[in-house]
């Protein structure tokens, strides 16, 4: 029951379900687990105790002042590539207790401390009681621009990434703001994304941190680009960054702020947002002496996201590149006729890239940028292509090169756009599931292991699943087989069972209709105008054609000529044709969950309707006898 619990709470935290199962079976990794050395060596001088919290503090406090400061002095400044026209001026509106409630409870219930001892779980608790001096208080920070000292101060946690141990710049600051802090910084930054979005300051190049975007539309519409230009190369080039969010110049953030329509007291609580801010490390309870923040967005902090993506927002505009942002990630696209033309336009481009980039004190990573040149002959992938970001070449990435793909917000992609890349990694995944769920079948009851099916299957099968769901049969195929072997061992059946009637027990939907259901549950945003207007451009409605027939073509999509099999991966023409297979009285359904309801429901009634299997000797159905007998 102790575990059971434990799972109950887990639900929906792979993390947590990981380290659960491995407790479970005794296979817990405390041991394996990085604990930070007690002694760094920096520059020849050997660190310990609390010199080693003092080292993090600098590192972390400064990195992104450093990066700033080896950056070549630019030919223009940052403001000049503002182009929209005037901005309407933004204010604060005054909140009320009611509001004050509801954003406490948007608090996650956590128990970690600031550096003012107090939790979020304890706000969330006592904030009915507060409330009245709580509004007030707030409210007299939104009018004067006056933030609290105590709500700029983070205690830092270093967490191991890669590398050596004893390197500093191989940590993550895991940065805790004062609970109190981020209450006040939902209010803010809630009032600032709505006025972006009322008046559609936001360029639609942007898919990060948005309402009703996810990581994989960044990927779905650099895809969708390459469709469209089926007849000419596409090159797509990506983008890394060097620390991004921790390089943001606070003076240029600040006249970006006021271009947009900041001033008064909005813009001197931006100005004091970012001023005068500390960090502290805290290394089991070794702590280090504050540290300044001169440069970068609040890490850990609710504001911050808001901020970076305001201060490359202008980026798009600045280069004849088509982009496709989510946050830092940065996609480029290009298309040519002929290789030489594209080669000279990509590299007038770059260096308009890395203008912008050097006038916005930031700095690009050319070793970790990559190219990857898609619809070339296989007798034209020979052919020489070097472009150059500074003075170092690009890495080509290709099936005949060392990096056969690039890692794009947690999707693998190749030349071919086959996916094969990424569902290997996908196998790879769900290997080990199937292992620890084999091993926990007689240990952990069913609905417990459904759980964990859920959180940790379910969720990497549905990751960027519109993309890679259109992939060959083929290299699907090792994802059906591993799925239907987690199945089994969910329901804790013989391993070569029939397993139709298992997904229909548990409710849980097969590998191909788990990927058509949510290439519609796209389509439904799309269509009933639901999702962001960057996600639904690409489809086209066609107009209600009623002949009284079954070919009626009543609330379909317009599916695009598709010239080559490697281009049906594309969600703008995989996508339209999941959605017009739909019976037309599920498609007019406008409530989502209810939709979502309908069309699992419809796969369940296929499988209800399987016929059960007439093989003659079938050496499932006779274990299974056999077992039952």
């Amino acid at each position: 029951m102790h575990y059971v619990n434990k799972f109950s709470e887990a639900r929906g935290d792979c993390k947590k379900t990981w380290n659960l199962l491995r407790e479970v079976l005794g296979r817990d990794e405390n041991n394996s687990k990085c604990d930070i050395p007690s002694a760094f060596k920096q520059n020849g001088v050997i660190l310990s105790g609390e010199k080693v919290a003092e080292g993090f503090t600098a590192y972390f406090s400064s990195v992104g002042q450093d990066i700033a400061k080896r950056i070549q002095s630019p030919k223009q400044g940052a403001c000049t590539y503002l182009k929209r026209a005037a901005c309407p001026s933004f204010k604060f509106q005054e909140l009320c207790s009611n509001s004050i409630l509801h954003y406490a409870l948007l608090l996650k219930d956590k128990t970690s401390l600031g550096f003012d001892g107090v939790s979020s779980h304890v706000v969330r608790r006592i904030a009915p009681a507060i409330v009245e001096p709580l509004c007030h208080l707030f409210n007299l920070s939104l009018k004067t621009g006056f933030i609290p000292q105590q709500f700029k101060i983070a205690r830092v946690i270093p967490l191991f990434k890669s590398g050596k141990k004893d390197d500093f710049g191989n940590y993550r600051p895991i940065s805790i703001i004062p609970a109190f802090a981020k209450l006040f910084e939902l209010i803010v930054n809630e009032q600032t994304r709505n006025f972006f979005n009322c008046f559609n300051l936001f360029s639609n190049a942007q898919f990060g941190f948005r309402k009703g975007s996810n990581p994989t539309f960044a990927v779905a519409k650099f895809m969708d680009a390459i469709f469209k230009k089926q007849q000419e190369i596409s090159l797509g080039i990506f983008i890394d960054i060097k620390k991004a969010f921790d390089s943001v110049d606070h003076k240029i953030l600040l006249q970006k702020l006021e271009f947009y329509g900041f001033s008064g007291a909005e813009l001197q609580l931006m100005t004091n947002y970012l001023i005068n801010r500390y960090q502290y490390t805290d290394i089991d309870g070794l702590v280090s002496d504050f540290a300044e923040i001169l440069a970068g967005v609040p890490q850990g902090s609710v504001l911050g996201p808001l901020l970076f993506l305001i201060y490359i927002n202008d980026f798009p505009t600045s280069n004849d590149f088509k982009s496709f942002l989510f946050a830092d990630d940065t996609s480029l696209f290009l298309s040519g006729t002929s290789i030489d033309n594209l080669k000279i336009k990509a590299q007038k481009e770059l260096d308009r890239v890395e203008a912008w980039f050097n006038a916005n004190r930031m700095q690009l990573n050319s070793k970790k940028t990559k190219f990857i040149l898609f619809n070339l002959t296989k007798a034209k992938r020979s052919e020489p292509f070097t472009i150059k970001l500074g003075e170092d070449n690009l890495c080509r990435v290709s099936e005949e090169s060392d990096d056969k793909f690039v890692r794009l917000v947690g999707v693998l992609l190749d030349e071919e756009l086959s996916f094969k890349h990424h569902i290997a990694h996908i196998k790879s995944k769900l290997c080990s599931i199937n292992f620890v769920m084999a091993r926990s079948r007689n240990v952990l009851p069913p609905y417990i292991r459904m759980l964990i099916y859920n959180a940790l299957v379910k969720s990497v099968l549905e990751f960027a699943c519109i993309l890679y769901g259109s992939a060959k049969k083929s290299t699907l195929d090792c994802l059906e087989k591993i799925q239907k072997k987690i199945i089994r061992n969910v329901k804790g059946t013989r391993s070569r069972a029939h397993t139709n009637n298992i997904f229909l027990e548990l409710g849980v939907l097969k590998l191909k209709d788990l990927i058509e259901y949510n290439q519609i549950v796209l389509g439904h945003g799309i269509w009933h105008e639901t999702l962001p207007d960057n996600i639904r451009s690409n489809l086209d409605k066609l107009e209600n054609i009623d002949r009284g027939t079954r070919a009626s073509l009543k609330l379909n999509f317009k599916i695009p000529f598709c010239k080559k099999r490697m281009f049906e991966t594309a969600p703008c023409f995989s996508v339209p044709t999941a959605w017009n297979k739909l019976d037309t009285s599920l498609k007019s359904e406008t409530r989502l969950n209810a939709f979502k309801t309908k069309v699992r429901n419809f796969y369940f009634d296929q499988y209800r309707s399987e016929p059960e299997c007439n093989r003659v000797g079938c050496y499932s159905c006779s274990k299974t006898v056999a077992g039952s007998s």
